[in-house]
């Protein structure tokens, strides 16, 4: 089974892909203050320890979906998916 978060396009919602491929003269060579964020899952490693690898994406998919949905939320756009980690960056203008 390919993993959900194996392209930027499978975890990129639609209306943010648009607004950024429409937006992207504009952005290029743009430079702007963005907040960075890493999240790691604590204790992923122990918990998934022994399983197929279907097993633990099952067990650990539906936190890194809520996890991208909140970045997703402010217009931010997932970086680099690593095992259970991820790497985001938001806009500052957009950041809470």
């Amino acid at each position: 089974m390919p993993s959900l978060f194996a392209v930027p396009e499978a975890y990129t919602p639609r209306h943010l892909a648009e607004k950024i491929l429409t937006a992207r003269s504009d952005l290029e060579g743009e430079r702007k203050q963005v907040t960075v964020l890493f999240a790691d899952i604590k204790g992923s490693t122990e918990l998934i320890e022994g399983l197929d690898p279907e097993e633990a994406r099952r067990l650990l998919d539906p936190a890194l979906h809520a996890m991208m949905e909140a970045v997703h939320r402010y217009e931010g756009t997932v970086h680099q998916v690593l095992g259970d980690g991820r790497s985001r960056h938001v806009p500052n203008s957009l950041s809470p």
